[in-house]
């Protein structure tokens, strides 16, 4: 669960910080939010869109190439905000549709007009991230982080849950991550509040909820004919229909269009449980009609959530007995879809898709997290993926995680990125093995300095306090070893004021070498002032007045922040 007052760990990017969703209403300029399916993009940009006036929605994945250009031409016209929905999505339907997105947003007219994103990270385009940035004046891509347990707590009530012994039972279960998907979370607590029981982990979850949604519980409506575990069975047919054909919707009748499928066209051919009962559309509608689907463009419905779609298509394809080459083909832009499979199937896809999996933040087996560890370190090891801000690892986490993380510090050439994600990995583990080896990259003047920043950070989460003092030394490096403060920054979160006087630290503090950069040491600065003891305020001003000639911007907002306080 989101804890807002470590918005400032490491981890985080340094010039990102938490904001509420409620800021982002009529926010002035353009964005996308960024996050795994269930995470609650869809929930939050209708939010938004209901107090934006005269906002526009455009459903990409109702609509082919031709009405995908006459759309978005038309909205822009119009010239109020335009929501844009589920792109990942949409590329399933029509892989243009991130170059329809450029060609049309890049415009003049565009930059005129603010734009609502929302997208999984492993489907988003660094083609297009680029070219927004450079077109759409402060455009950010921000990323929808947990539920705090506050949220949770509110989630679990409106089930019939008590908050405190749901949060409490969730904890103690080491469920907490289910608060970065609110669908999830919403089905756990559900479970709880029906039966008194968590699930064993996620996929549990999701599979309780998809039996609610298929049950019809209004004594009103006529009950359903076909047993629960043949409507199991067809809204997996249904599911994977929709994830390996580009359909997103089933209608009654249907006309041509595109991602559109009449049930009347849906195959008859009988399950393997039933050979001699073809599949009718009557069948089809039961489904359909349940509480697992929801209202959709051209008197149509679908799936409720991408989740439950490729839940369901993951299951079907196990009870299929699908074999390996079959599931290359399959599923090879389906990333989160691998998860419910065999992992002697899916392994060989994990590897090359580690990131994906990583930024999915969804359970994983424990032999599937070594894998997508293995997957991360030799990407990073090799140059091929930098850095990812804000990625909560927590999920890839397990016992021989320690040994799997010193393999790849002894075998693997000095490479910053690799030596940034070990350390991420360690403390995202709790491996406090590794602090001593961690310690002796930070103290390495041969180590770049972006990776001794994230070793003395991970120091500081998982030494003792012997290991925190021989850091001290680092508070004096020169331009050459430490030439943009970062390591100092680092140091000094790492020790200030625990281990270190106010004196030590304003004798260590510089003017910021590289006054461009909005690093660590920068925003450090920002926020110093706040964190020194009252009883030191007098020997802060006193070192205040001598270090005013240094320049406006030299402490950044530390000196006047002194004189506020005071």
């Amino acid at each position: 669960m989101l804890d807002v007052s470590r918005a400032d760990a490491w981890w985080a990017e340094p010039r990102s910080e938490p904001r509420s969703v409620s800021s982002l209403a009529n926010y002035p300029s353009s964005f996308v939010l960024l996050a795994a399916g269930g995470a609650g993009k869809s929930t939050v940009l209708r939010w938004l869109r209901e107090r934006e006036r005269n906002a526009i929605q455009i459903d990409l994945r109702t609509l082919d190439k031709s009405g995908m250009h006459r759309g978005l031409l038309d909205a822009i016209a119009i010239g109020a905000p335009i929501y844009l929905d589920a792109l990942d999505e949409a590329a399933l339907n029509e892989r243009a549709v991130f170059r329809i997105l450029e060609q049309h947003l890049t415009t003049e007219e565009a930059r005129q007009v603010l734009w609502r994103l929302a997208c999984r990270p492993a489907a988003w385009n660094p083609a297009l991230a680029e070219a927004l940035r450079a077109s759409l004046p402060g455009f950010e891509e921000l990323k929808l982080l947990p539920l705090t347990p506050v949220a949770t707590g509110k989630i679990a009530a409106a089930l019939g849950a008590d908050p405190h012994r749901f949060l409490d039972a969730l904890t103690r279960a080491n469920l907490g991550r289910l608060a970065a998907s609110p669908i999830r979370l919403r089905a756990t607590a559900s479970q709880w509040a029906s039966t008194g029981d968590l699930p064993e982990d996620h996929l549990s979850a999701i599979r309780f909820e998809v039996r609610q949604l298929l049950a019809e519980t209004d004594r009103g409506r006529r009950q359903p004919s076909l047993p629960i575990d043949r409507r199991l069975r067809l809204a997996g047919r249904l599911a994977a229909i929709a994830i390996f054909s580009g359909v997103s919707r089933f209608a009654a009748a249907a006309e041509s269009r595109p991602g559109l499928l009449g049930v009347t066209e849906l195959p008859s051919t009988p399950e393997p449980e039933e050979p001699g009962t073809p599949v009718t559309p009557d069948a089809y509608e039961e489904v359909l009609s349940t509480a697992l689907c929801n209202a959709a463009p051209d008197a149509a419905v679908s799936f409720a959530h991408q989740q439950y779609t490729e839940y369901l298509a993951a299951s079907y394809l196990v009870e299929r007995r699908i074999i390996r080459p079959q599931l290359t083909g399959l599923l090879s832009m389906h990333v989160e879809g691998l998860l419910p499979l065999d992992p002697a199937l899916t392994e060989p896809l994990i590897g090359p898709n580690a990131l994906g999996f990583a930024q999915a933040g969804v359970e994983l087996p424990s032999q599937t997290r070594v894998v997508v560890v293995d997957g991360l370190l030799t990407k990073a090891a090799q140059g091929d993926i930098d850095r990812v801000w804000g990625l909560d690892l927590s999920a890839l986490t397990h016992p021989q995680l320690d040994s799997q993380l010193i393999r790849y510090l002894d075998g693997s050439p000095r490479q910053p990125v690799l030596l940034w994600w070990v350390a991420k990995l360690a403390v995202a583990g709790n491996c406090r093995g590794l602090a001593s080896r961690l310690l002796d990259v930070a103290l390495n003047e041969n180590w770049a300095s972006e990776a001794r920043r994230a070793a003395v950070a991970a120091v500081a989460a998982l030494g003792g306090d012997l290991d925190l003092r021989q850091l001290e030394p680092l508070l004096h490096l020169d331009e050459t070893s430490d030439p943009d403060d970062e390591i100092l920054a680092a140091v000094i979160e790492a020790l200030f004021p625990r281990l270190v006087s106010t004196p030590d630290l304003l004798q260590a503090l510089r003017p910021q070498r590289n006054p461009n950069l909005v690093g660590g040491y920068r925003m450090l600065l920002t926020r110093l002032g706040d964190q020194l003891p009252l009883e030191d305020l007098t020997v802060a001003l006193d070192w205040a007045s001598t270090h005013v000639q240094d320049g406006e911007d030299a402490y950044e907002e530390f000196i006047p922040q002194l004189t506020v306080v005071c």
